[in-house]
């Protein structure tokens, strides 16, 4: 286990978070690998996806199936928004590209209302080989913008 996903467990821990931390050995970065090694359906896994922008750094939380509209994020944060690199999302997060979790960062918020559909979500563990399956309820406790961001279907 790395330290991302020991930081990631221990602000779970410390926020009495209803989320459950999964470490695999196979990789869980793209959404396919997400649902092969989990076992979850499509509908359950979401992407936290981090964009730069003048204010700080934008989470955009959208379906697994889903991309995030760069335009409806900027519309839903008020400012211009530009996909942050692997090395900048890491900087700015502390978690990796593909590994990044809708918790456990200062990223302001943006969330697709589509996941709240869901009971129970996966999203990024911290880490390349891990998972955290949380409450769609605990998200809704973080205030974040609730806005359709998504756009086209991924492949």
């Amino acid at each position: 286990m790395n330290l991302g996903e020991e930081k990631l467990k221990q602000f779970i821990r410390e926020n009495n978070i209803d989320a459950t931390h999964f470490h695999f050995e196979k990789s869980v970065k793209t959404v396919a690998d997400a649902i092969e090694v989990s076992g979850a359906s499509l509908d359950e896994i979401i992407k936290t996806i981090i964009f730069k922008s003048s204010g700080g750094p934008v989470a955009a939380i959208v379906s697994g199936k889903f991309r995030a509209s760069k335009r409806r994020i900027e519309e839903a944060v008020g400012e211009a928004v530009t996909i942050a690199s692997p090395e900048e999302t890491l900087e700015m997060v502390g978690y990796p590209a593909g590994g990044v979790p809708c918790i456990g960062h200062s990223a302001k918020l943006v969330v697709d209302p589509l996941i709240f559909e869901q009971k129970y979500v996966f999203t990024g563990g911290g880490s390349l080989q891990a998972l955290v399956k949380i409450s769609t309820d605990e998200i809704r406790k973080l205030n974040p913008i609730i806005k359709r961001i998504r756009g086209k279907k991924s492949n």
